[in-house]
């Protein structure tokens, strides 16, 4: 059973949650280097004799995860060499949960309140009536019936239930660093809502799962608390898009219809040199229209070919950011043509240059090219807490990342000045004993032991 607090005061920073997770998976991409049962990256994991699908930190491990997995693995190896998608275990994971007792787990949100697998909302119509989505499902039931067997399988519609129950209430379980390793599915924690201004913030410790206020409450509100269901760093039209295809819901929190945000991420420098305001251009007027004027210092007086090139770059970086985003993949020359295109036109906050530097950050920092992530990262700065908040975990992550980069290239100072920004948001949203905030105070520790060596010189 989760730990849930009372109805009482709780102040920003405190857990408001933790659960185990009703089932959950690796996702396939990690397989190998991550242990299937807890989660945790490590080297030397030993293989499942069985299915040889499956790999373990050590024994401990294997035996944790075998009530789960002794319904797997004969499967595996009889349908050998064919490895089921991660949406087919996860879904042949809930029939066997299911059929094995877990139809009567209930998990405590608050007194006299629970929560059973029964009470979460499957969209079922909506399921039906979205072409993409029940063909996927219907995939999925020729999978499983390899996988698992019809012996095992539930009739159709319980079947589409359990698949939309998983679809909608579903949470990526994030590593250290707060990229996605697997994916679970929480009782307790599916009963909160989403906002694009979220107030409460979700981390793991393997597949243990916290919740964080990022406020203070004077009584905590379940019905109020909110966390984000997806990245909340794109235009508002991508946002509703993504929620309603996923959740078959419109958000309508209050950065929805925050019309001077939706200005600033399709905006431009304006061109009087000591303005520093985002000029909005509307890329949905025609290509011929006039831009501006600023709305601070009331400039106009564009190229008249302003707006059609701003367009062509757009779109150019639109396609070319949604493309790596989808596959997971950052490529730094791409990035670095973009952000060329977008050089002396894009304003800071615009999303879409925002998008480009934190993609070039990424790449840059896999490739080990760490001057330039270093100048990525601090370009974006601005934008990141712009669109996250100045509170919120994952503006936090940049600074420490930025903060590790500075102390790596021998930049003590500016890493300290990093390092002591990202302090305060990562014990708040992440608490004291997260990973992260522990190397950070020890990287912290060690950069000010080095400028205090290096002053006394």
């Amino acid at each position: 059973m989760p730990r849930v607090p009372g109805r009482q005061k709780i102040a920003r920073g405190e857990i408001i949650l933790t659960a185990k997770p009703f089932i959950y998976i690796l996702n396939v991409v990690n397989r190998g280097l991550c242990c299937d049962h807890c989660l945790k990256r490590q080297n030397g994991l030993q293989r499942c004799s069985g299915c040889a699908k499956q790999w373990y930190c050590n024994r401990d491990c294997q035996r944790g995860s075998w009530d789960m997995h002794r319904f797997e693995c004969k499967n595996l190896n009889r349908i050998y060499p064919l490895d089921p998608p991660d949406a087919a275990r996860l879904l042949a994971r809930a029939i066997f949960r299911l059929k094995n007792g877990g139809d009567k787990t209930e998990e405590k949100i608050e007194e006299g309140r629970f929560r059973k697998f029964k009470d979460l909302m499957d969209h079922n119509k909506d399921i039906k009536e979205d072409e993409k989505r029940y063909e996927h499902f219907l995939s999925l039931v020729v999978v499983l019936h390899k996988y698992i067997g019809d012996e095992n399988l539930p009739n159709e519609a319980d079947l589409l239930r359990i698949f939309g129950q998983i679809c909608i209430n579903s949470f990526n379980i994030n590593d250290d660093n707060l990229n996605p390793v697997g994916t679970g599915l929480y009782l307790a924690a599916s009963i909160f809502d989403h906002s694009c201004q979220p107030n409460a913030f979700v981390t793991f410790d393997g597949t243990s799962l916290t919740v964080r206020s990022l406020i203070d409450w004077k009584t905590i509100d379940w019905n109020k608390i909110r966390i984000s269901y997806i990245d909340v760093m794109n235009t508002k039209e991508d946002r509703l898009k993504e929620l309603h295809q996923r959740y078959y819901f419109w958000c309508d929190c209050n950065l929805c219809h925050d019309m001077r945000r939706d200005m600033v991420m399709s905006s431009i420098i304006c061109g009087n040199k000591a303005c520093t305001a985002p000029v909005y251009i509307d890329d949905k007027e025609d290509v011929d229209a006039a831009v501006g004027p600023c709305s601070e210092c009331g400039f106009s007086d564009f190229e008249p070919s302003t707006r059609a090139r701003y367009y062509e770059v757009l779109t150019f970086s639109r396609d070319e950011i949604k493309t790596m985003e989808n596959s997971n993949c950052f490529y730094l020359d791409i990035c670095k043509k973009l952000l060329e295109l977008q050089e002396n036109m894009f304003h800071k906050l615009n999303v879409w240059q925002a998008k480009a530097l934190d993609c070039g950050f990424e790449a840059a920092i896999g490739l080990n090219m760490f001057e330039t992530a270093k100048k990525f990262g601090i370009e974006n700065v601005d934008a990141i807490k712009y669109y996250y908040g100045e509170q919120h975990p994952t503006y936090g992550m940049i600074l420490l990342k930025i903060g590790k980069i500075c102390d790596f290239l021998g930049d003590i100072k500016e890493s300290l000045y990093f390092l002591q920004q990202a302090e305060p948001i990562l014990r708040v949203g992440l608490g004291s004993q997260h990973p992260a905030c522990r190397e950070l105070c020890e990287l912290q520790h060690k950069v000010l032991e080095e400028i205090k060596c290096t002053s006394m010189q």
